[in-house]
């Protein structure tokens, strides 16, 4: 409980400095990896691509501040209060967002369409078999001869007649 009260002595004013005003901005949801966010009072905002790789660790909820990034593309700055980063955005409206869902949606779609498909139940349940070929006799003629055996002695008698060591 000691090291509660001291945490909370040490930080308390991180915390208090923006007040209880409920107009205090909290990141709500990190979507796709930082690709776009999302605060507490449902505003959704894409962010910079060269900025995601701030973004992409912003874990919830900590508070936000909004200004201006002087960045005609991204004219939202957004400031983690805690650690200071800030990253660009600009503000998706919703039907921006629902169209851009909409988009991916298609194209999912369109690469599920070229993709090879796995064959079809009916095909799985009966697999295709040949009938099974009978071996036929084979004539004496054509059976291979049998190889003589060789003795041992036989064998190094030889090696050591063609100069062979091993």
């Amino acid at each position: 409980m000691r090291w509660l009260s001291l945490f909370l002595l040490l930080f308390a004013p991180l915390f208090s400095q923006h007040g209880d005003d409920d107009d205090q901005l909290y990141l709500s949801l990190n979507i796709s990896d930082g690709q776009r966010i999302q605060l507490s009072n449902g505003s959704t905002y894409a962010i910079a691509p060269a900025d995601q790789i701030y973004s992409a660790y912003w874990i919830t909820p900590f508070p936000i501040m909004l200004s201006e990034s002087g960045d005609p593309a991204y004219p939202t700055k957004i400031t983690n209060m805690y650690t200071g980063t800030f990253v660009r955005g600009k503000q998706l409206v919703t039907s921006e967002v629902l169209e851009e869902e909409r988009q991916k949606q298609l194209e999912r779609e369109k690469m599920d369409k070229t993709k090879p498909h796995p064959p079809e139940e009916k095909d799985k349940a009966k697999p295709e078999t040949k009938p099974e070929a009978k071996p036929e006799a084979t004539p004496k003629s054509q059976t291979p001869a049998k190889k003589p055996k060789v003795k041992p002695s036989t064998t190094s008698a030889l090696l050591k007649q063609n100069h062979i060591n091993l």
